[in-house]
C-alpha cells in the first residue's frame, strides 16, 4: 500500500512503506491542513489553507485504474480543516464521489461530485470552527470547541452528542485538540486532553427501525501526557500517542507511544524521538494494520508490531537480559532452542564482561532441564575460572535433574584445581552415587603433600603418633578434607580417618562418632588409636570412650591418659561409672584417686573406718557411698592445658 501526509509547503506526499522515495501526489498553493486515503487506496483528498479540497487519483500501481479521472476541486469561502472522503468513493456510479468537509467558517458540508457542479448539504453549523471530521458507514463524526457530535447521513439523524471534557478532567496541556478515529463501523475513539473515550454506537430498540444512539462504554486518563492521536492497535487494544508537560522533556514534552487495553491498562510504553519537533500526529492505515505512523514537523517514525521474540532480542541487544527472559517465560516461549541460544547471546557476553555474578543469575531464570545445556554452562564458566560460582546452581537429584557421571567428574576435577573450599562444601551437598570419586582420590593424593598422604601407619590401620603439619594453609586443610570425604564415600574409612587425624582436623570426632557404632572393622583401629585421640582432644576422647566401652576398654583407657596425669583417671572414671552405673572392678582405684584429689566429696556410710593407708574399701554401691563430683579438678590439679 501507500501512506500520504501534507506539508506546510503544500505538498501532498506519498510513499510506500515497502521502499522506494517519497513522490509528489499534488500540491497545493497553501499549506496542507488535512490529508485522506479513500478506502480502496486509488485516491487521496487533501484540504489546505488556500480554501481548497482536491480529490484525485493516488497515482502508481494503486490508481490505475483511475488515472484517466481528473482531479475533484471544491472551493470555500474559509479554509477546511478537515477532510473526509466517502468510505465507497470511486466504487460505484457518480453519487460515491462524495466528501465531508469542515472548518474555520464553522459548517460541516456534504459534497457530491455532479455532472456540472457539485451540490453541497450542511449538515451541521453555528457552533463554531469544525477540527477533525471522521466518516465511517453512513455516520460521520465531527469534533469541535463543544464536543464530538456523530450524524447518520442516510436518516440525517443525531446518533450523539459527547460533550467537551472539562479542564479539570483532561488538564491544560493540549485540551483544545480532539483527536477522532473510528476503530470498527460502530466503535469511535475520542481522545481529548488527557482523556480517551471508547463510544459504542447500538440501535435503538424499541424505536423506530434504522435508528441508533451512541454512549461512551469506556473512558481513562491517557498515560504520561495529552492525547496527540490515536488508533485500534487490534481487536482488543488501542495505541495512544501523548505528550508529557511542558518542561519534562524536550521542547513540547516527550512523546511517548501507548498500547493498552479497551479500559485503558498499559501494556507497554516507549519514548519517540521525535528530537523536540512539533506538531506530532498519530496516522493509521485504513485496514487497522500496523505498522503505524507518528508524523512531526521533520519526520515520519513508524511503530512497527513486534513479536514476543522480536522485542526479546531488542532486549537483549539493549542488555536488558533479565527482562527478555521474564518476558519469554511469562509468554511461554522459551523453549529448549530458546534457552540455549540465550547463552550465547547473555552468558557468554556477561562472562567475556567479568560479570560473573550476574550471568549466574540468568542461568538461574532460565532453569535449564536438559543436560547439553548444562554442559555448555559449565564449559563456559570454567573457560573464564568460574566455575566455582555456578556450581551452588548445578542440578543434583534427588530435588534435581541429574546429569551424566562425566559432567559432576569434571567439576570436581576442576574444583581440585581452582576451589578447595568450594570442593569441600560441593562434596558435602552432592550424593556420593553420582560422581566417580577413584580419580578425584588419585588426583588429590598426587596434590597434597606426600607427609600427609603418605602410608606410615602400621599395617594393622592403627593411627600413628604423627603430629599436624606445624604450617598448613587452608587450602591444603580443605583438600584433606575432601580427600577423606571421598575416601568414606568409597568405604575406606581407615584411610580417612588417619588422613584427619594427621591433620587434627575438626571432621576427626565427628567422623569417628557417625561410624563407630555401625562399623565393627573399624573398631581395632580406632581402640589402637586411643592415645592419639586423646592428644588430639582429651574431652572429645573421653566422651567416646564412656560411649563405647566394648571397643575402649577401660584398662587401655587408664593406661593412655595415665602421663596426663591422676585427674584424667579420676575423670574418666567417673563418667564411665556416671554413664554405665558401677564399675566395681576399678572401684578401690576411683576412691583412691577421690581421697587424693576431691577429699571433701568422700561419704562414708555410718559406722564404717576409713582403714590405716587412708583409705576404706566403701562396700555397696547404694546412693550415698561416694558422691561423685565432675564439675572440675580440686584447686591446683589437673592438667592446665584442658582443665575438664
Amino acid at each position: 500500500g501507500t501512506e500520504i501526509l501534507g506539508t506546510q509547503k503544500g505538498l501532498v506526499l506519498g510513499w510506500r512503506p515497502a521502499g522506494g522515495a517519497p513522490f509528489t501526489v499534488r500540491r497545493h498553493a497553501g499549506e496542507v491542513l488535512s490529508v485522506e486515503l479513500s478506502r480502496c487506496g486509488a485516491f487521496a483528498g487533501s484540504a489546505s489553507l488556500d480554501g481548497s479540497v482536491v480529490v484525485g487519483p493516488l497515482g502508481g500501481r494503486e490508481a490505475s485504474s483511475s488515472r484517466a479521472c481528473p482531479d475533484w476541486v471544491c472551493t470555500y469561502p474559509r479554509p477546511m480543516q478537515s477532510v473526509a472522503l466517502c468510505p465507497a468513493y470511486a466504487s460505484g456510479g457518480l453519487e460515491s464521489h462524495a466528501l465531508c468537509a469542515g472548518g474555520q467558517e464553522g459548517k460541516l458540508t456534504l459534497t457530491r461530485r455532479g455532472r456540472f457542479v457539485p451540490k453541497h448539504i450542511t449538515i451541521h453549523s453555528g457552533e463554531g470552527p469544525i477540527h477533525r471530521v471522521q466518516w465511517r458507514g453512513t455516520l460521520i463524526a465531527w469534533s469541535n470547541s463543544r464536543g464530538v457530535k456523530v450524524v447518520d447521513i442516510e436518516t440525517f439523524q443525531k446518533v450523539t452528542h459527547i460533550p467537551k471534557p472539562s479542564l479539570s478532567a483532561s488538564g491544560t496541556d493540549g485540551a483544545e485538540r480532539c483527536c477522532l478515529t473510528w476503530a470498527a463501523d460502530d466503535v469511535l475513539l475520542v481522545g481529548w486532553g488527557h482523556l480517551v473515550m471508547v463510544a459504542v454506537v447500538r440501535q435503538k430498540q424499541g424505536g423506530p427501525a434504522g435508528v441508533r444512539f451512541a454512549s461512551v462504554a469506556h473512558s481513562f486518563q491517557a498515560p504520561a501526557g495529552a492525547v496527540l492521536g490515536l488508533a485500534p492497535f487490534d481487536s482488543r487494544h488501542l495505541a495512544v500517542v501523548t505528550q508529557g508537560p511542558r518542561g519534562t522533556g524536550a521542547e513540547g514534552g516527550h512523546i511517548a507511544h501507548h498500547v493498552c487495553t479497551w479500559a485503558g491498562r498499559v501494556l507497554s510504553c516507549e519514548l519517540v524521538p521525535t528530537g523536540g519537533a512539533s506538531p506530532v500526529a498519530l496516522a493509521a492505515p485504513l485496514d487497522g494494520d500496523v505498522p503505524h505512523y507518528v508524523v512531526t514537523a521533520s519526520a515520519v517514525i513508524a511503530a512497527k508490531r513486534r513479536s514476543i521474540a522480536d522485542l526479546a532480542i531488542w532486549l537483549i541487544e539493549h542488555n536488558a537480559y533479565e527482562v527478555a527472559i521474564a518476558l519469554m517465560r511469562s509468554s511461554g516461549s522459551l523453549e529448549h532452542a530458546e534457552g540455549r541460544k540465550i547463552l550465547s547471546l547473555c552468558v557468554a557476553p556477561l562472562l567475556a564482561r567479568d560479570e560473573p555474578r550476574r550471568a549466574v543469575g540468568i542461568i538461574r531464570q532460565l532453569r535449564f532441564t536438559d543436560i547439553e545445556a548444562w554442559q555448555e554452562c559449565i564449559r563456559l564458566f570454567q573457560d573464564v575460572g568460574q566455575l566455582s560460582l555456578l556450581v551452588p546452581e548445578i542440578p543434583v537429584p534427588p530435588h534435581g535433574l541429574q546429569l551424566d557421571v562425566e559432567v559432576y567428574d569434571s567439576v570436581l576435577r576442576c574444583l581440585a584445581g581452582m576451589s578447595p573450599r568450594t570442593l569441600r562444601a560441593t562434596l558435602d551437598r552432592w550424593p556420593s552415587h553420582i560422581f566417580s570419586a577413584t580419580p578425584l582420590i588419585k588426583i588429590l593424593h598426587q596434590t597434597l603433600p606426600a607427609s600427609i598422604t603418605g602410608g606410615d601407619a602400621s599395617s594393622s590401620g592403627e593411627v600413628g603418633p604423627q603430629s599436624k603439619d606445624p604450617s598448613p594453609s587452608d587450602e591444603a586443610d580443605l583438600l584433606v578434607e575432601s580427600l577423606a570425604l571421598l575416601q568414606e564415600a568409597e568405604g575406606d574409612l581407615v584411610s580417612a580417618v588417619r588422613l584427619l587425624t594427621r591433620t587434627a582436623s575438626s571432621l576427626l570426632f565427628p567422623f569417628i562418632t557417625r561410624h563407630l557404632p555401625s562399623d565393627e572393622a573399624f573398631h581395632g583401629c580406632m581402640a589402637a588409636s586411643f592415645r592419639r585421640l586423646f592428644d588430639l582432644g582429651q574431652r572429645e576422647a573421653l566422651a567416646l570412650a564412656v560411649a563405647h566401652p566394648s571397643v575402649f576398654q577401660p584398662s587401655l583407657v587408664l593406661a593412655a591418659v595415665a602421663p596426663a596425669g591422676r585427674w584424667w583417671e579420676h575423670r574418666y572414671l567417673g563418667l564411665l561409672r556416671r554413664a554405665h552405673g558401677s564399675a566395681d572392678e576399678f572401684q578401690e582405684t576411683l576412691v583412691a584417686l577421690r581421697a587424693e584429689l576431691e577429699p571433701h566429696n568422700l561419704v562414708l556410710r555410718a559406722g564404717q573406718l576409713l582403714a590405716s593407708e587412708g583409705v576404706a574399701a566403701v562396700q555397696g554401691g547404694g546412693e550415698g557411698a561416694v558422691a561423685l563430683d565432675e564439675e572440675g579438678p580440686p584447686s591446683g590439679g589437673g592438667p592446665a592445658a584442658d582443665d575438664p
